[in-house]
């Protein structure tokens, strides 16, 4: 059996089709999750605030955690 370069077979040209697709794919999903971040923290953020706020009870601490998280994230982001 002799081998056959790449891309001379149907089989391995949607092979090669496939793996592109999922490469950039996951390159659009990552693209989108950077641009992102800052703006979905902050709702986040905002909701957690929403919420101390409306039951005034001792929540606040749970927002100021979820602050200083979101600052941790986002250093590592």
């Amino acid at each position: 059996m002799s081998q056959m370069p790449i891309g001379s077979s149907r089989v391995s040209r949607h092979f090669c089709l496939q793996v592109w697709r999922m490469w950039h794919n996951s390159l659009g999903t990552l693209k989108f999750l950077l641009a992102n971040r800052s703006n979905m923290s902050n709702q986040a953020t905002t909701k957690v605030r929403d919420y101390a706020f409306k039951t005034r009870r001792k929540d606040l601490k749970i927002a100021t955690l979820f602050e200083s998280y979101k600052v941790v994230v986002g250093r590592i982001l």
